[in-house]
């Protein structure tokens, strides 16, 4: 999966589930919306700098 995909994706769910829980009546603050997305997207990007290689078979 390519690393943009993964995170429109991710942001994509919490922003789903945010608007779930807002439209049920949870009051949630926008800052901590914000922290999520930007602790999500960092833990992606820290993810796909270690790209898993394999070895290459003789």
């Amino acid at each position: 999966m390519r690393i943009s995909t993964a995170i429109f994706g991710s942001l994509s769910l919490i922003l789903a589930s945010t608007g779930i829980a807002r439209a049920a009546g949870a009051v949630i603050d926008v800052r901590i919306v914000v922290v999520i997305m930007l602790f999500t997207v960092s833990a992606l990007l820290a993810m796909s700098a270690f790209r898993r290689v394999e070895p290459a078979e003789d």
